[in-house]
C-alpha cells in the first residue's frame, strides 16, 4: 500500500511551480557610448550600462539612490519614472535576460527597508547596496576587483552583462 504522504512530498519536491522564471534588465543608450547621468546617479567609468533591476515572481526590484529598494509591476513602469540620462534625445536600450527555471525565494520589500543605497560603500557593508549589488547578492554572484588607483571588490551592470551572456542565459532587446 502506498504512503500518500510519500508521493505527496515528492510531488512537492519537483513541481515546477517552486522554480521562478527571473530576468534581469540591463539599461544603456541606443548608441552604447558612456552616458552622462544625471545627478545623483552614478556610472562607472568607461562602461555602457548604468542600471539594472531583477524580476522575480512577476514583480521588479531595483535600488535607487532617492528611495533605496523599490518594487514596480512592469518594465515599462520602471521605464516610465527612471531616466537618469541627461541627453533626452538619446534613445534607450534595456537588454533583459531570462532564466526560466531558478528557485529563488520572493523579495520581500520590508527586509530590505534599512538598507540605503550607496555606490562606493564596501561589498561587506550590509547596511547599504546599489542596484547591481543588490541583484549580485540575491543570486550568489561574487563581486569583482575593480582596476586603477582605487581598485575595490564592487560589481557593475557591464560586469553583470559578461556574467549572465557566459551562463547562456537567453536575451532579449527592447530599445525605446
Amino acid at each position: 500500500m502506498f504512503n500518500w504522504l510519500y508521493i505527496l512530498t515528492f510531488v512537492m519536491l519537483i513541481s515546477p511551480g517552486s522554480y521562478a522564471e527571473v530576468k534581469i534588465a540591463l539599461f544603456s543608450t541606443i548608441d552604447t557610448q558612456t552616458c552622462e547621468l544625471q545627478s545623483p546617479w552614478f556610472a562607472y567609468p568607461d562602461e555602457q550600462r548604468y542600471h539594472a533591476a531583477i524580476e522575480v515572481n512577476n514583480k521588479w526590484y531595483q535600488m535607487q539612490p532617492m528611495s533605496g529598494l523599490t518594487q514596480a509591476q512592469s518594465l515599462s513602469e520602471i521605464l516610465n519614472e527612471y531616466n537618469p540620462v541627461n541627453d533626452n534625445n538619446k534613445k534607450r536600450m534595456v537588454e533583459v535576460f531570462i532564466n526560466k527555471n531558478l528557485n529563488l525565494p520572493d523579495i520581500n520589500l520590508r527586509d530590505y527597508k534599512e538598507i540605503k543605497f550607496d555606490m562606493f560603500a564596501g561589498w561587506d557593508d550590509k547596511s547599504s547596496s546599489h542596484c547591481s549589488k543588490f541583484i549580485a547578492n540575491i543570486m550568489d554572484i561574487e563581486p569583482i576587483m575593480s582596476s586603477g588607483s582605487n581598485a575595490s571588490l564592487n560589481i557593475s551592470p557591464d560586469d553583470l552583462f559578461d556574467i549572465f551572456t557566459a551562463r547562456g542565459w537567453k536575451k532579449v532587446v527592447y530599445q525605446f
